[in-house]
């Protein structure tokens, strides 16, 4: 369920998604968003009714360039996905501007780097343990709701959703429909994001060949989901055998999860 701010955008509650067995998801658990930077004072108000818990995802330096408002009430915990950047994902203004330009007038390249950032989220150690991490927060018993984001809330959020979602056994072709709705509600950013970086790139910018590459980098896209999926069945089989012995969450976890989150 989108919720409605004066500044943030892709703000959702969780709650309310319906899994196979007809069981619904509890409203007030589980938020996920963009980052909390230079809020109105209005919204920094309602995520202090709203939240306890906010759990950061991106990298060091895009925290230390854009950190988040400090909420009242609510614990901060910073947790990267990722520890360097990351063209298309992490948005440090310091971006590496010769990765940037080695694939933005080329969308294969372009798509291919996505695609690797897509196998990072299930074949590298460092990335499993924060979505681990991340999993086992949801667990912990709370009276608000955690927060988690990165900047965006389309690749790093998108996929602690899936993984999430998934546990608590909700039909995959929801989630992946869930997941391409940050094109949707972040239309508008998009264009202004993509808009300034082909006025820094210059009339060399304006092809057909920029444009399928900044979508690549900087839209929600389903064949993108659906490689994550197709690896992890590769890998481990199903995605249940992803998160015992990818994730390392255990059974016992699982069913804790979910006697929380489930009505």
């Amino acid at each position: 369920m989108l919720l409605k701010f004066d500044k943030l955008k892709n703000v959702r509650d969780i709650g309310g998604i319906e899994n196979r067995e007809g069981r619904k998801i509890r409203s007030g658990l589980f938020v996920r968003s963009g980052y909390l930077w230079q809020l109105q004072p209005s919204d920094k108000d309602r995520l202090s009714e709203m939240v306890d818990m906010i759990v950061d995802l991106r990298t060091d330096q895009e925290v230390r360039e854009k950190p988040d408002d400090e909420i009242k009430g609510a614990q901060y915990l910073h947790l990267p996905i990722f520890n360097e950047f990351k063209a298309g994902i992490t948005r440090e203004e310091s971006t590496d501007e010769m990765t940037m330009e080695e694939v933005i007038y080329n969308p294969e390249a372009a798509k291919e780097h996505m695609c690797q950032t897509y196998r990072y989220f299930v074949d590298n150690d460092y990335a499993l343990g924060q979505f681990a991490r991340l999993i086992r927060l949801c667990i912990e018993p709370r009276d608000k709701a955690l927060l988690y984001h990165c900047t965006a809330g389309k690749d790093r959020t998108g996929i602690s959703t899936v993984i999430l979602l998934e546990i608590l056994g909700v039909d995959r072709k929801y989630i992946i429909e869930d997941y391409m709705r940050t094109n949707e509600y972040l239309m508008e950013d998009y264009e202004t994001l993509t808009g300034y970086i082909k006025m820094q790139l210059g009339p060399s910018s304006n092809t057909q060949a920029v444009e399928e590459s900044l979508w690549y980098f900087f839209g929600a896209q389903r064949e993108f989901i659906k490689l994550y999926y197709d690896i992890i069945e590769k890998r481990y089989g199903s995605f249940g055998d992803f998160v015992k012995n990818g994730l390392g969450i255990t059974g016992e976890e699982c069913e804790a999860l979910r006697a929380r989150a489930l009505i």
